[in-house]
């Protein structure tokens, strides 16, 4: 027992909790097909993507290997979980805006990361942003194309990958129905599980990161893995908010469901600074690396109350839950936040590490865009270090201060450039582990990038792209080339009317600032330039330029 009675809650429910991130994970399958993209390109195939089970002979037995969850989790606390009428209801409905119970929260948590994004304006917007079948790429995050999925497609979107995919996810939910069925408590193996299920390695992963869950432009980056994963997440954040609410039967649940968000940091950049050779610093990150993958353990699946969203070196993002009732859901967050200070605490203590964590907690959100301010006000609160009470081990007084991490003792005072024994042991730490085969390299050195005299320069780059990410500037990110608008847009069409366009094709970018301008006194929302550049929309036969999303 863990005298945190949410904590504990959650913890007798990390069977149900995983399996409906396994639900998340798998929800959307079907889109890892050739002829999903084919339907979104343009030709009618007739393939509908939440039916793939249907297609197949033997059926998939996706009710079965999941039948033991509703078995074991009919209630919870003495209050009944409103299950869906089949488990396939998951696959088929997690579009649909009317489910209550576990429907309704995966219908949220889908809606959260593959609605919001779709929500276009009118007049058929995704006629002038989708790519059709003969130019289907998959981008990077920059714009830069990778792959033609159907001219040179990727494993997954042909037979044999499509079937050993399939016989992957059998075999995962067999060994998730195996852990279910016996109560296991064994935090290491549902770890492993889980690592072997979706770690970088993972078929499932490398499966859905190859091919597009969204296939309109700018989205050609979105691989069906990103939507995956985070609906995953949310669903399961949104089941854990449900499991310390105890309400199941909400019939706006889809509507009312909210997530809070848990970011846990460390002062990363003081490790950094005070390193005094390559060493202090490798050591300490590979310290700080471990720190982190404790935190990771403690929340995706010893509580199993969320899953990771963004990591750097510094901090790392989890979704969180959020209940409906406000008073009630406050007091929850505060246990939860005075807890996991103390588990994290108990982490860094245990690896020596001088600098506090810091634990925080969001208010409740429908959107993640909170994230980029939460990730800033963190690293703010520990831009200086030691920023609460804080217990430094091996503090033996009448010595030297360590040179390296200036909080311990060495225990010596004939020697000032003698560092403490913890930060002794991270200097070699880095080589234990290549010794060891740990780093996975064939050497630690950085010769093949130095000159003739071992020497390294460092150039450090930097975006700012938090103004993005934070919406301040949202209607940066996507741009139409005004002469190809004028080009491609002789006539324009409002509900009333259909009317020449009044922007002059021979100077159109000064037209349209000039006709613009005469705009913003009096502004005429029937407008039909306004209109039309309001919707983004360039007519049948346009080539949209739009710039690349942010990531």
């Amino acid at each position: 027992m863990s005298n945190c009675d949410p904590a504990d809650k959650l913890r007798n429910n990390r069977r149900l909790l995983l399996a409906m991130e396994a639900v998340g994970w798998f929800h959307m399958t079907g889109k890892a097909r050739a002829a999903f993209l084919r339907e979104q390109g343009g030709q009618k195939t007739g393939y509908e993507d939440r039916d793939w089970h249907k297609n197949e002979n033997p059926p998939f037995p996706w009710d079965d290997l999941l039948d033991w969850a509703r078995i074991n989790f009919a209630t919870v606390d003495s209050v009944d979980v409103k299950w869906p009428d089949t488990l396939t209801d998951f696959l088929t409905q997690h579009r649909g805006n009317d489910g209550c119970g576990l429907l309704g929260l995966l219908q949220a948590g889908h809606g959260m990361v593959s609605g919001i994004e779709k929500n276009l304006p009118p007049k058929k917007p995704s006629e002038c942003l989708g790519q059709d079948a003969t130019h289907l790429w998959l981008s990077s995050a920059f714009g830069q194309p990778v792959r033609h999925l159907l001219v040179n497609p990727p494993e997954v979107l042909t037979d044999a990958g499509w079937q050993a995919l399939l016989t992957e996810i059998r075999r995962l939910l067999e060994e998730l129905k195996s852990f279910g069925t016996q109560s296991s408590n064994d935090v290491a193996a549902w770890q492993r599980w889980r690592e072997a299920a979706i770690g970088t390695g993972s078929r499932l992963r490398g499966a859905f990161s190859s091919t597009l869950a969204e296939t309109r432009l700018p989205n050609n980056d979105v691989t069906l893995w990103d939507q995956s994963y985070v609906a995953a997440a949310l669903f399961k954040s949104a089941v854990a908010g449900a499991v310390l609410k105890g309400n199941w039967t909400d019939n706006n649940l889809k509507q009312d469901t909210k997530w809070r968000l848990l970011t846990v940091g460390n002062g990363a950049d003081h490790y950094e600074s005070r390193a005094v050779r390559i060493g202090d610093w490798t050591g300490t990150r590979l310290a700080l690396d471990d720190f982190f993958a404790q935190v990771q353990n403690l929340v995706e699946v010893d509580l199993a109350v969320g899953s990771l969203l963004y990591q750097d070196g510094s901090v790392a993002v989890f979704s969180f839950p959020a209940t409906a009732n406000q008073k009630k859901d406050d007091k929850i967050k505060d246990e939860l936040q005075t807890w996991l200070q103390g588990e994290i605490d108990g982490f860094a203590h245990a690896l020596g590490l001088g600098t506090p964590p810091h634990c925080q907690i969001s208010e409740p959100t429908r959107t993640l865009v909170p994230m980029t301010a939460q990730v800033r006000q963190v690293k703010e609160r520990l831009a200086v270090p030691l920023h609460r009470a804080w217990h430094i081990a091996n503090s033996a007084g009448n010595s030297h201060v360590c040179p390296i991490c200036l909080v311990r003792h060495t225990g010596r005072s004939n020697d000032k450039q003698e560092p403490c024994t913890p930060c002794k042991n991270r200097r070699r730490h880095r080589r234990d582990a290549w010794l060891d085969n740990r780093l996975g390299g064939d050497t630690i050195w950085i010769s093949e990038l130095a000159d003739t005299n071992d020497r390294v320069a460092l150039l450090t780059l930097s975006l700012d792209i938090e103004p993005w990410l934070d919406g301040s500037r949202l209607d940066a990110l996507r741009t139409q080339a005004i002469p190809e608008w004028r080009q491609f847009n002789p006539t324009l069409s409002t509900k009333q009317k259909t009317t020449a366009n009044p922007i002059q094709p021979d100077r159109p970018f000064a037209s349209l600032v000039s006709y613009v301008k005469g705009k913003l006194g009096t502004y005429d929302n029937q407008d039909p330039v306004l209109q039309n550049l309001q919707a983004g929309c360039i007519a049948s036969g346009g080539r949209p330029r739009s710039s690349s999303r942010s990531s």
